[in-house]
């Protein structure tokens, strides 16, 4: 059996709205995306243990490591990570200090700042966003809390960006803020690191919540845009219409 163009046109149009209904019913699941996976290991200075050590757990207070699972000091230098010290994380229970103690503050210069850093496998060409929270340290002047954060290649950290961050004079409590930045790796082998950059007297800035990501984009229709293709195919129709209705007149 021969369908018409006028019916064709019809069905179309009928395809076009049931699809439009589908994208439209299950309102929320247009907008669902996964969350995005952490390319670094503890973030948010959770936890402190590393596999074949006697290192205990953090339970309360502070203590300083030359390594800790996911990060590893600067040379000479030490991580200091705190739990109810001076100030409330930003996420989780634990917070790191850029200025920590235990270390030898005649060891370290310009080219070899006290700092920590983690190493994360990364595609050449690819985009990442990385972000952070950071916060003066409570009661502190605002010389005690800048800090760089530098990302590159491991035998260049700061070659892809280095970035100097000062928040100020510290309040009664932490007052966090959220850095985030886009870059291109480099390398198959990425380092993102911290260095402390105020005086050396273990007062300094915080750190917490530190995320690598892949950056990637869904583009999802807007309703306008959605309504838009229900229009143009609407006028689809009517144009075959009226074009069926001229032939129709020609003897």
């Amino acid at each position: 059996m021969k369908l018409s163009l006028q019916t064709l046109s019809i069905r179309a149009a009928l395809v076009i709205f049931s699809c439009v209904g589908i994208s439209q019913a299950p309102a929320s699941a247009a907008s669902i995306v996964a969350s995005p996976v952490n390319l670094l290991v503890n973030g948010s200075f959770e936890d402190t243990t590393l596999s074949g050590t006697s290192q205990a757990q953090l339970s309360s207070d502070w203590q300083t490591y030359s390594k800790i699972n996911g990060w590893s000091a600067t040379p000479n230098g030490q991580i200091e990570v705190q739990r109810g010290i001076a100030g409330t994380p930003y996420a989780g229970s634990n917070l790191a200090e850029l200025d920590s103690h235990n270390y030898d503050p005649n060891k370290f210069s310009a080219q070899n700042p006290l700092g920590f850093y983690q190493d994360v496998t990364t595609v050449a060409g690819q985009n990442y966003t990385l972000s952070f929270a950071y916060s003066a340290r409570p009661n502190t002047a605002a010389v005690e809390n800048v800090f760089d954060i530098l990302v590159g290649d491991v035998s260049n950290p700061g070659n892809i960006f280095k970035q100097t961050i000062s928040d100020g004079t510290g309040g009664s409590n932490t007052a966090w803020s959220i850095f985030t930045k886009t870059f291109k790796a480099t390398s198959g082998l990425s380092r993102v690191q911290f260095n402390y950059n105020g005086p050396l007297d273990t007062y300094g800035a915080y750190i917490d919540d530190v995320k690598l990501v892949t950056a990637t984009t869904t583009a999802v229709p807007e309703p306008s845009a959605i309504t838009g293709i229900v229009l143009a195919g609407l006028g689809l129709v009517t144009l075959k219409k009226r074009n069926a209705s001229k032939k129709s007149l020609v003897v």
